[in-house]
């Protein structure tokens, strides 16, 4: 069954370059695994500093090995220095969402 996951995240002031570099080879990554039906990251018009994600994976899965990626790795590993709130991202399959939150570092 698709899951979509949907991740909006504020960023620090200051730090929208190397947030976006790392975007972008998040993303390049992402649309060449097997499974990754689509993704988007756009940024607000009004609050050009928060990114929106749109992920749509074949199954949960795919979802899965997204999450396991070495470049998914890198992009939540640096992910909390870029932050300037939590990010609540949520995943939808069957009707039912799960809920994660990502703490900014301090």
């Amino acid at each position: 069954m698709t899951e979509v996951l949907v991740a909006a995240m504020k960023i620090r002031p200051g730090s929208r370059a190397d947030f976006e570099q790392a975007v972008r080879r998040l993303r390049a990554a992402a649309v060449a695994e097997p499974g990754v039906v689509g993704y988007s990251v756009g940024q607000s018009l009004g609050e050009p500093e928060v990114y929106v994600f749109t992920e749509r994976y074949r199954d949960a899965e795919a979802r899965q090995a997204h999450m396991g990626a070495p470049e998914t790795k890198e992009f939540l590993a640096g992910l909390p220095g870029w932050l300037a709130e939590p990010v609540r991202v949520y995943v939808h399959h069957a009707g039912e969402p799960d809920e994660l939150t990502i703490e900014p570092a301090a």
